[in-house]
């Protein structure tokens, strides 16, 4: 979450904590007397928690032996990860609770309603909250219970196939770092956690102040700020922020990714020089698949086709789960009149949209490649 823009995460309420922590109200910071908290890293996984050392480690070794079968048993590859796990291990209930649903000790998201987006024509479908008001609500819920207990007791011929394969467990892993985050760095993990919608902004600007006030001239601490100025509408300070982290550290690809997504956003009000370098310095240190996607989509933009293919091919290359870079890749080749391959990457990257989003463009993009395709194919006959 402090690493990358868009990391898979796991939040988790872990065992109850006894003694005076405990009886702390929820999200005490660390320096009003809040459990410390420490960041874990291993092979997979990126722990940030607030149990201590000894229980967290053992939660990371655990994570890892599930991460190991899993991926030796049911989808061995000779791939590796492309980023590592994200887990934020609350160790008190009352806590996880200011982010969890009710009735549950944690839950999986691929990415932070807050992660820094570059795609605007992306809709997300109902919450399941909705869906399921819309499908069950007026539903007698004794009734329900007792058809879905029938369901589930109902008897069908059910044939399938099972056999049994010696494995032998990897040795148990252990932290390869560990370091205490400072009280900036938590507040910032809580204002990620929160929505930065109109309900939770209060709540989530509230932890951005007490971030930056703990360290001003953090780069890290400026960028946050940054793309939270941004989420709130003002332009002018989350430039100045972003512009700052930048300065500190003029060729992390993130922040230049988010300076160049600012710029954009601001569509005919762009500072063109100012976005043009931002892209040129992006173009040079782009490695994850996010960056390197967006240097492809700008290209595409301004009409440099052959540079923007070869960022694309880049970008699906650094992750084949990756709809958006196929998508952009797509509309290179179409643009290069290679209407065949842009048909299929587009197919490609409808097959790899992640249940619950909708992409409608890229849909209609699809049906114009088909059809400037057997416009040409007719013209050639």
């Amino acid at each position: 979450m402090i690493t990358s823009p868009r990391l898979p995460i796991a939040l988790l309420a872990g065992s109850l904590t006894l003694g005076c922590a405990g009886l702390t109200p929820p999200l005490t910071p660390p320096e009003r007397g809040g459990a410390p908290w420490t960041e874990l890293t291993s092979k997979h996984f990126v722990v940030d928690t607030d149990v201590d050392a000894a229980e967290a480690g053992s939660t990371l070794a655990e994570f890892e032996g599930i991460y190991g079968a899993i991926e030796d048993v049911a989808f061995p590859s000779q791939t590796e990860s492309r980023a590592p796990i994200r887990v934020v291990l609350f160790g008190r209930e009352k806590d996880y609770r200011l982010f969890g649903a009710k009735d549950t000790r944690g839950y999986f998201t691929p990415q932070l309603p807050n992660d820094l987006d570059v795609v605007d024509d992306v809709a997300h479908g109902k919450k399941l909250e909705a869906a399921w008001a819309t499908r069950f609500d007026g539903v007698d819920p004794d009734k329900l219970e007792g058809d879905f207990r029938e369901h589930l007791i109902r008897t069908e011929s059910i044939e399938a196939q099972a056999w049994t394969t010696p494995y032998t467990p990897r040795a148990r892993a252990v932290p390869e770092q560990q370091r205490a985050l400072s009280p900036a760095e938590v507040h910032v993990l809580w204002a990620r956690l929160r929505p930065w919608d109109e309900q939770h902004l209060p709540m989530a600007r509230t932890d951005i102040n007490a971030a930056r006030a703990a360290d001003p001239t953090s780069p890290e601490i400026q960028y946050w700020s940054g793309l939270f100025l941004r989420a709130e509408g003002d332009r002018e300070g989350a430039e100045a922020e972003l512009s700052r982290a930048l300065a500190q550290r003029p060729n992390d690809a993130r922040y230049l990714l988010a300076l160049g997504t600012h710029y954009r956003g601001l569509e005919r009000n762009a500072p063109k020089d100012r976005l043009d370098d931002v892209m040129h310095r992006l173009a040079k240190v782009a490695v994850a698949p996010r960056a390197l996607d967006f240097v492809a989509s700008y290209d595409a933009a301004t009409g440099e086709i052959d540079e923007g293919l070869r960022f694309a091919a880049r970008a699906t290359k650094a992750d084949p789960a990756c709809y958006r870079c196929f998508s952009t890749g797509a509309r290179l080749l179409a643009a290069k009149g290679r209407l065949d391959e842009a048909v299929d990457a587009a197919l490609r990257a409808l097959n790899l949209v992640p249940d619950g989003v909708r992409a409608p463009q890229l849909t209609r993009d699809l049906a114009r490649y088909r059809s400037e395709r057997d416009r040409a194919r007719t013209k050639a006959e």
